[in-house]
Order: C-alpha cells, then structure tokens, then sequence
C-alpha cells in the first residue's frame, strides 16, 4: 500500500515539474536510527549550512507522534511535545542522511511546489515536512496549513503561520541516468589498412636466442555518434559503451583482423523539452601495440604493425537500456517512464528498470594489430615497401579512382595481400629450423 502512494506520489511530483528548463525530480532521503552523543554521519542533513553540527532529527513525543526536530552534540536534541511544550533528548531518534547524493536547497515556504520536491523513506507519512527559521533550527512544517512549530536555541517553543519567514527542505536530482548495457551492431564492418610503425631486429650472436619486445604506436581521431529519439527525450544523462568482439573486413586484400575493446562515454545535457537527435564525442587517442619477436643466432628480420581502420562506419544497432533515477525504485521509474518507457520487453529490477533499444552509430572503429615480420635480405618485399603501397592506395581511394589507375590499383592490392601470406610472412618465433 505505502508502494502504491509513492507511485501515485512520483507521478503527481512528475505533473508539477513538466515544461520546467530543466527536469527535477523528488530524491529520497533516509532517516537512519542515531544514539545521540554518538559521531555524526558524513552524509547527515543540516539545517544550518554553515554549521555541520546542526542536525535534522525525527523523535516521538509523550503521545507517541513522531515529529521533527533539531540536534547539535554541544546542547542536545529537541522535538515539540504538544502545542506550547518542549521535550528534550527523545529516545528513540532518528537523522536524517543524503544515502543517494540528492542535489539539497532549502526554499521559502511560500512556494508552490516545495510538497512536490521532498521525499524520504520509511518516516512520517503524509503532509509533515522539514523546515527551518531564521535561526536555522530545523523543526516540522504542516503543508496544509503552512505553518511552522519548532523549538528555537534557547529551548522554547514557537510557532510561525507566516510562510515568508521560515524555509523548507527540498531534495532533488535532475539525473535520469540511461545505460546502454550491450550494443549490437547490424551491418558488417568494412574497412582498409592502415601502417603504424615498424623496427629493425638483429641477432648476430652465436649459440642463443635473443628476445626483443617491440612497441608501435598510432595516434588517431575516434568519433562516435549515436542517434535514438526515444530514449533520449526522457533521460538527461546517457552513458554509451559500444563493447566490440567482432571483426573488420578488408575487402581486395582478403584479410579480417578483430576488432576489440570499446568507444563511447557519457553525454549529459540540460532537458529543455526538445527532441534530443543525436549525441556523439570526438576523442583524440594513442593506439599502443607491442608483440615480442625471438631469434635464433645470426639472424636479421624487419617487423612491422598494421591495423584496419574503418572511418565512416554507419549501422543500425540494437540494445538494453537500464534506467536509474538516484534513490528510486525500479517501480517508481516504471511509473515515471508511462508512455515514454516500452511497452514491450520491459524487466524492473529493485532500483532500474531495463527496456530495448534500437538506433543508429556512426563513427570510426579500429582493428587490433597484425605483426608482420619478414627476412631482412628480401628486397621486393619489405616494411618500407609495405607501408608506401598502403598510404599510396590509400591517397587513390581518398581522391576518387579513375578508370587509369585501376590497373595501379590492383597491382597495389596484390603486392599487399602477397606481403601478408604465409609464404613471405615469417613466425614471430624463429628455430633454427626455419632459418
């Protein structure tokens, strides 16, 4: 029953905010059981900014209603008792913490939606909230009267009708935090090949093998771009992680290398109503690739690091999207998503709920390393040689290949797909047997 007045609670909070520049949202905060004289919480709720010691209690009084109330370590705690009376140092008592790390205002009573703005857990049910008066004392405001009844420093009861003197405690968040679990992307990965550096390696010594770890590396502009209407009309905060176990084909050349790791990151913006497109990033990075070679005695080899690359990447992927609100349950999120969450396929766990996804990723994806190593001795068939022929097809391709350059084009692809087969391409371990 109390679940269902929650919901009923978010939704009517979610009527009052709708149009607002920004979305906020009410974030619980928790009242835990606290021995007094014990330390603080890190995380307690004070009614005097400027004063840490200043804490917001709950405690009941001689009939049995609990009610809020103040606490500092150097005076003790204080709760009204009944109208005109005061009682000091209640048993039991709780305090009131920031469990979610919910954004805390304090705001003039006289506002017309601070009943909308404030919800905590397991505490006093219905129209009694936090407030505090001039003196940052924190006592109990009756919403529907708009009155305020507190104990001041000196351990006298007041009372105050008048909202423009006292303030009452609001705890938002403005974060609807969308994760994007797993994206699957629909279309095949084409690419080309890209060079990224390449060593000499020697071994003239006699009687032993020798181990030598190279380490190349690229720097390279990674872009991503992700589009999905939907989704993103209703959150404000998207973490995206295009986890990738699948490959780039090099078409012509006839070689796949894998592509692994993950683009993305996490995109926020200010809710202003509008239709959010698209969100994207532009990364400046270093690719880092290092592979041992051994060699046997009197050996020369050159190695070189190649990659696919494939910039202009476009396709339709599908996911899971798990929604977080800070603090709420996973049926409070259902009932806040309504018609803005999915009909179909929707799992609610204890504080998320998840939904499919569908949208469109465009952006630049790149192959784990292919470690060439050939005879130093050859002459036709070199790193050098290797890397000329890759950025030289490369320019053509760029600059649109005309009919002239076919012949040239092909003569390229062949030296590079003979450069990668098993008859030049040497193990990255040599025996004396493969000398």
């Amino acid at each position: 029953m109390v679940e269902n007045i929650l919901i009923k609670f978010l939704l009517l909070a979610l009527l009052a905010i709708v149009g607002a520049s920004s979305i906020q949202l009410p974030c619980p905060l928790v009242w835990k059981t606290y021995l007094l004289g014990s330390p603080l919480p890190s995380n307690v709720i004070c009614s005097n900014t400027s004063d840490s010691q200043v804490a917001v209690i709950t405690g009941s009084n001689r009939v049995d209603k609990t009610v809020i109330g103040h606490y500092t370590p150097s005076k003790g705690a204080f709760i009204v008792n009944t109208v005109g009376s005061v009682l000091e140092n209640p048993s039991p008592v709780k305090i009131l913490v920031n469990e979610h790390g919910c954004d805390i205002k304090w705001e003039k009573a006289i506002a017309n939606n601070f009943s909308s703005l404030f919800l905590t857990r397991n505490d006093i049910k219905g129209d009694k909230y936090v407030g505090r008066f001039e003196s940052n004392l924190a006592g109990q405001v009756d919403s529907s009267v708009r009155s305020m009844e507190y104990v001041d420093g000196g351990g006298k009861y007041k009372q105050s009708s008048d909202p423009r003197l006292f303030e009452v405690l609001l705890s938002t968040t403005s974060q609807v935090h969308l994760e994007y679990l797993d994206i699957n992307l629909k279309s095949e990965i084409t690419g080309d090949l890209d060079f990224v550096g390449m060593d000499d390696i020697s071994n003239m010594g006699h009687g032993s093998t020798v181990s030598q770890t190279l380490e190349h590396r690229k720097y390279v502009t990674e872009t991503s771009s992700f589009t999905n209407t939907q989704s993103w009309r209703t959150s404000n905060s998207v973490s995206m992680n295009l986890k990738l176990s699948s490959t780039i084909k090099v078409p012509k050349i006839n070689k796949t290398l894998g592509v692994s790791g993950s683009i993305g990151g996490s995109y926020s913006w200010e809710n202003s109503g509008e239709r959010t497109e698209h969100i994207g990033r532009e990364v400046q990075k270093t690719l880092t690739f290092a592979r041992t070679i051994t060699l046997p005695p009197n050996r020369r080899v050159q190695a070189c690091t190649i990659i696919a690359k494939s910039e202009r990447y476009s396709s339709a992927y599908t996911s899971r999207g798990k929604y977080t609100i800070k603090g709420w349950t996973g049926k409070e999120i259902q009932a806040f998503l309504g018609d803005e969450g999915c009909s179909e396929g929707m799992e609610i766990g204890s504080d998320y709920v998840t939904c499919p996804e569908e949208g469109n990723f465009e952006g630049s994806l790149y192959s784990s390393s292919l470690l060439i190593v050939v005879d130093k001795e050859l002459e036709t068939y070199n790193c050098s040689a290797l890397e000329q022929n890759i950025y030289k097809l490369q320019q053509m391709k760029r600059n649109g290949i005309t009919q002239y350059e076919e012949a040239e084009v092909l003569k390229l692809e062949n030296y590079i797909q003979d450069m990668l087969s098993p008859k030049i391409m040497l193990p990255h371990v040599l025996t004396d047997y493969e000398k």
